[in-house]
Order: structure tokens, then sequence, then C-alpha cells
């Protein structure tokens, strides 16, 4: 009887090492990803500022622009900077470009520019 009682707790023991073992080489591993996934979530979200940066400094360069600038370098630049412009800067945008009065379009683009500057 002594012989099996002392199988079982070395049984039991070796079970219970290995659980242990495998449970924390999870959460390591889990770490590990985790933690490389945030970094390349870092340069993603660095890279959109920059783009979405530059997109600001253009459309301030518009703001003095006449109608016709207006009209011929809008499309252009949504479709450059498409993947990091809002929705709603979008529609802004293009309702810029649709205006008949410079004064319209200029309006419409400085509510563009200013949503940009708060999404950054």
């Amino acid at each position: 009887k002594i012989v099996i009682l002392m199988f079982a707790g070395i049984g039991i023991w070796s079970v219970a090492v290995f659980g242990v073992a495998f449970v924390l080489g999870i959460l390591f591993r889990g770490a590990g990803v985790a933690g490389k996934e945030y970094i390349q979530y870092r340069k993603l979200v660095d890279v959109r500022r920059a783009r979405l940066k530059d997109f600001s400094k253009k459309l301030e360069a518009l703001q003095t622009a006449d109608q016709e600038t207006i009209r011929k370098e809008i499309p252009p630049l949504l479709r450059a900077y498409s993947d990091v412009i809002p929705s709603n800067v979008y529609s802004l945008i293009s309702q810029a470009v649709e205006q008949a009065k410079i004064e319209n379009a200029r309006s419409f683009l400085k509510s563009a520019l200013d949503q940009v500057k708060k999404s950054l």
C-alpha cells in the first residue's frame, strides 16, 4: 500500500507541476504576443497621425485658393488620403467642391480642417 501511495503522490505532483508550467507558459506567451501587437498598433497610429497632419497642412494651403484650384486639387487629395480621412471630413470637403460661391467653399474647408485637427 505504501508503494501505491508513493506512486500516486509522484503522479499527482508531476501533473500539478505540468499544469502550472503549462498555464504560466500560456500567460507569458500571451503577454509577449500582446506586447508585439501593441507595438505594431502604435506604429500604425503614428503613421496615421503623420499622414493626417500632412493632409491638414495641404488643406490649410487650400484655404486661400480660388474656386477653380479647389475643384482641381481636392479630388486627388481625397483619393490620396482616403485611408486616414474621417467620413464626416470627407463629406464636408466634398460639399466644399460642389459650392458655387468661394465663401461657402472656404467655410466647408474650414469646418473640415477643424474636424481634422480634433481627430489628431
